[in-house]
């Protein structure tokens, strides 16, 4: 069973990057939010509970961490009572429960093989990452593509959007480049120093490919951050990444400069040269107007977590912080806040090397969620995942190389 529990987990982790659905058009929140990689996460957590049922499951072995994330998915929940689509908001909280389940799932059966786990997501990012490289190529090529209908000028093949890839890749650079420079470096295997530099390279070039101007924009603070901080101390490293990113640049530019043209407009229209009416440059003013509205309607429950489209916007919001303001109200806030609380007070406790290299992509990251809605999305719980397992084992390991 627990063979079992763990090869289905790790298969729901490798495809992770592939977020098809049957049909993401239909009101059925099976069949349009169920990817493959949830068909095992869902046989994981049912094997799992089963497992336990049959030893005995004791409520006190679960970390207080996950008693305080449940409390803010109750606390968010109660915006159900004034939603404007109770059927959204049933949707959008059935989404968190699952995630957040999946998480504690993954947390118990790898927080003793935390390098099992970080493996299984260097070689998801290798794998998904050189895949959706070779598709934006090959369909400007003409050649055979392995994921249907890929954008020429954005990467991410395996997404249903180029806006989930680049969140994907920022997010598990987040957690790889720290770990590879806090253990691998040192003490990993030749193999392991290779999977984890091409999952870095080849995630790199993804996130890159995208054109996510909020994604580049926050992994740039994290770089500029980090480079302020270890110069000194790895200038090898450094050099090697701006080399990397300077000649994926210049051959883009070469062969496909229409992807190189696709993310400069997209930063004038953001940043530089915003022109008033045009959907580029007003999406994110009009998403923030849209938010404040559905909270000055309703302050203490907002408008229903998921149902703020179709009443103030054809879009949903997109930053984390103003979409927990609009849709839950300030019931919703103070259970995000708790949260978010507690996870940033997780990530100062670890007192290992990681936490060294991973403090400037924390600071990325909590910019990036201001434009990105992170509680629904998978990688974001991977993340929270590792982290907690990391303070497991600081707390209950005499000595961990991490």
């Amino acid at each position: 069973m627990d063979k079992l529990l763990r090869v289905f987990l790790g298969m729901s982790v490798f495809l992770s990057m592939i977020t098809y659905t049957y049909n993401a058009d239909s009101s059925n929140v099976f069949l349009a939010r169920m990817t493959l990689s949830d068909i095992f996460g869902g046989m994981s957590i049912v094997l799992f509970f089963l497992g336990k049922w049959n030893k005995g499951f004791d409520l006190r072995r679960i970390p207080k961490e996950y008693y305080i994330t449940f409390g803010m998915l109750i606390f968010i929940s109660s915006s159900i009572i004034t939603s404007l689509s109770k059927k959204e908001t049933v949707k959008e909280m059935l989404i968190l429960f699952y995630l957040v389940i999946y998480s504690y799932v993954l947390f118990d059966v790898y927080k003793k093989r935390i390098f099992e786990l970080f493996r299984i997501i260097a070689l998801t990012c290798l794998c998904f990452s050189m895949v959706a490289i070779y598709d934006l190529i090959a369909v400007n090529l003409n050649w055979f593509t392995v994921f249907p209908n890929p954008s020429k000028i954005v990467g991410g093949s395996s997404f249903r959007y180029f806006g989930q890839a680049a969140n994907y890749a920022f997010t598990m650079l987040c957690v790889l480049i720290p770990y590879y420079l806090s253990e691998i470096a040192k003490y990993g295997s030749a193999e392991d120093k290779r999977i984890y530099t091409g999952a870095i390279v080849a995630t790199l070039l993804l996130m890159f490919s995208t054109g996510r101007i909020s994604v580049l924009i926050s992994f740039f603070i994290s770089v500029l951050f980090y480079v302020v901080l270890f110069f000194r101390d790895h200038k090898k490293e450094i050099f090697t990444f701006f080399g990397v990113v300077v000649v994926f640049l210049v051959l883009v530019f070469l062969f496909f400069p229409d992807i190189i043209e696709n993310t400069i407009l997209r930063f004038q229209l953001r940043i530089s040269n915003r022109i008033e009416g045009h959907l580029g440059s007003e999406f994110f003013v009009d998403n923030i107007k849209g938010a404040l509205q559905a909270f000055m309607d309703n302050p203490i429950l907002g408008s229903g977590l998921g149902a703020f489209v179709g009443v103030y916007s054809i879009y949903e919001i997109h930053g984390t912080y103003f979409k927990i303001v609009g849709e839950t109200g300030l019931v919703g806030v103070v259970g995000y806040l708790f949260f978010l609380g507690m996870f940033l007070k997780l990530c100062l406790k670890i007192k290992t090397l990681f936490f060294k290299y991973f403090f400037p992509f924390l600071f990325g990251s909590i910019m990036c969620w201001g434009y990105n809605y992170h509680l629904r999305k998978k990688e974001f719980w991977l993340f929270f995942t590792v982290v907690l397992i990391l303070n497991y084992l600081q707390k209950n390991e005499k000595e961990t190389k991490i």
